[in-house]
């Protein structure tokens, strides 16, 4: 049943969006054809005759131009919001944010020993640095266990310019973006909790070497 309203509303909704864009397209033409045109006859009404009503008619017809535009629109959100109130959105939207919530905290969960694991690495590494502050940044020569090349790595596979700006946000904000991509929504019938596990990991990994990342780059 969900399904069928579903088809009426687009329906519905794509018939409207049709009126609409063929009014906007007329009164493109009005506007900018008709209205001056209009506008020039009730001037010259005004300066020979000193008639008003030309001006009266061009606004009554812009009234009524803008009038049925919102009608259209007025239209289309109330079928809308029926539509929303028979399936019941609402309710499905919070049930939706509910499930994400908890499939979001159950793959932070599981990831904790991963970033305790990580956090450590990291903290070899900053001593590691200080002790090494002198030597000249290079890949080959660099004991920096693969850090540099693995970073790099998430990054691209996040999609971030590794010679752009790196900060937490756009990190954070690059790993939203492949969450949603393997988020159970729109991976229905398939498991996808290792994916977002492994996102989440690249997340935590480039945030906590961030530092040590911009640190070495900076020596190159």
């Amino acid at each position: 049943m969900k399904i069928l309203i579903r088809i009426i509303q687009f329906m519905l909704n794509e018939i409207v969006e049709i009126f609409s864009s063929v009014w906007i397209f007329l009164m493109g033409i009005g506007f900018y054809v008709i209205l001056p045109i209009l506008t020039f006859f009730a001037f010259l009404a005004l300066i020979i005759g000193k008639n008003w009503n030309g001006f009266i008619g061009i606004l009554l017809f812009t009234f009524i131009a803008c009038a049925v535009f919102g009608i259209i629109k007025f239209i289309q959100v109330f079928l809308n919001f029926i539509l929303g109130f028979f399936l019941n959105e609402s309710e499905e939207n919070k049930r939706i944010y509910k499930e994400y919530k908890q499939w979001y905290e159950s793959v932070r969960n599981q990831e904790y020993e991963r970033r305790k694991r990580t956090q450590e690495e990291y903290q070899r590494q900053q001593h590691n640095k200080q002790n090494n502050s002198n030597s000249r940044f290079n890949y080959k020569s660099t004991n920096d266990n693969g850090i540099i090349q693995k970073f790099e790595k998430y990054l691209d596979f996040l999609g971030i310019d590794k010679n752009g700006e790196i900060t937490d946000r756009i990190i954070h904000k690059a790993f939203l973006k492949k969450m949603k991509v393997v988020h159970p929504d729109k991976n229905i019938g398939k498991d996808t909790t290792a994916q977002a596990q492994e996102i989440k990991a690249m997340e935590d990994f480039l945030k906590e070497q961030l530092e040590y990342y911009l640190m070495q780059k900076e020596k190159k």
